[in-house]
This record gives C-alpha cells, sequence and structure tokens, in this order.
C-alpha cells in the first residue's frame, strides 16, 4: 500500500534519515527500556537525558517514527513492509535517490528496527492518537485575574471596596486553527474548578 508523507513531516523525516548512526543507534537504545508515556512529546522528554538530541529534533524524530509505527499497526503490516513503503515514499518526495543503495539499505533496516518498539513508541503513539482524536483539544490554559475598585458617590469619591475577578482562557486546537475561549470566574468558581480537577 502506498505511503504519503505529510508536508509538516518531511522535515522530520530527512532529519530521522540523516541521523549519525551512534545517535540513531543511542535514540533506539533509549527508547527500547523507556516506559510508555502519555504523548510521544512526554516520551521524548523522558529520554532526552539519554541521547544526543535536542528536544525539539528529538520531538520530530519521535513524532514522525511514531507517525510510521501507526501506519503500519493501521494497515496491518510487518516492519518490512512499512520500510519498504517508507522508502519509496522518501524517493518519491525527493528526500532519497533510490539509486543510493546504501542510504536505501540503511533507511529500511533503521525504520523496520524503530517500528518494533511496542512497548514505548507503540504505546505513546497510540495514546497521541487518542488524545488529539477530539475536535478541540486543549493546547494551553491561563487564568488572568483583575481587580476592579468600587468608588463612593459624591463630589470627591473614593475607592472603598474592590471586586476580584477572574478570566479562563483555554486555547485549543480546533480544525487545525488555534482558538481560544474566555470564561468568567469569581473565587467560588475557582473552588469549584479546582475541586473537579482533583476528582
Amino acid at each position: 500500500m502506498p505511503l504519503r508523507i505529510p508536508p509538516t513531516q518531511k522535515d522530520a523525516l530527512k532529519l530521522f534519515m540523516e541521523l549519525p548512526d551512534d545517535q540513531a543507534d543511542s535514540l533506539r537504545r533509549a527508547l527500547e527500556t523507556a516506559e510508555p508515556a502519555i504523548s510521544v512529546y512526554q516520551l521524548a522528554q523522558t529520554i532526552l537525558p539519554k541521547v544526543t538530541l535536542d528536544i525539539k529534533q528529538l520531538r520530530q524524530v519521535i513524532a514522525v517514527v511514531g507517525s510510521l509505527y501507526l501506519s503500519r499497526d493501521q494497515q496491518g503490516l510487518t516492519p518490512d513492509q512499512i520500510a519498504e513503503a517508507s522508502v519509496s515514499a522518501a524517493a518519491k518526495e525527493g528526500l532519497l535517490n533510490p539509486g543510493d543503495a546504501e542510504k536505501t539499505s540503511k533507511l529500511k533496516q533503521r525504520i523496520a528496527q524503530f517500528v518494533q518498539l511496542d512497548n514505548s513508541l507503540g504505546v505513546s503513539a497510540k495514546a497521541t492518537m487518542l488524545l488529539v482524536k477530539h475536535k478541540n483539544p486543549l493546547a494551553s490554559v491561563r487564568i488572568i485575574t483583575d481587580v476592579r475598585p468600587i468608588f463612593t458617590a459624591g463630589a470627591s469619591p473614593k475607592p472603598r471596596a474592590a471586586v476580584l475577578f477572574h478570566t479562563l482562557e483555554l486555547i485549543t486546537n480546533t480544525d487545525g486553527r488555534r482558538l481560544s475561549h474566555y470564561i468568567a470566574l469569581d473565587s467560588s468558581d475557582l473552588k469549584a474548578l479546582k475541586a473537579a480537577v482533583e476528582r
């Protein structure tokens, strides 16, 4: 079955292809011994001390290899079959010269090794897929607090009290766009929100 490389993952696949052997080997060993995480990004954070990549590169590589793992799993392919499909897709996209037998063989072997990492990469990739299947996955959250003074009436008004209120900003990734949702809260609402989170 033909494999398509999304434009957003081309750079990550190129980075994975061009990793020196020692870096690829240390990454594979780190993944072999890692516990699964709730997302591929948390998995990257967990193994960061064991590899020589920076966190941005590591996240890119784990995301693209996790995507290949999911493609293999969803299509019922063997590691060798997904490796072959990946190499064909990379050649089609101009990321790999199919005439370079050494690089082609190395990439096939590398992909086949990584897509067999069921316990760490596989579980984390599946968890990430479940997390982002929702329409509005949360990207970030913050609370903005404002104080509004209350003034007395008369010729020279003076602040005699104040009202404290909060705005909860939820930023979601909705249909490929980042959207902000604002909710007004008072102190009792914050306590109710805290109790709901703790429950």
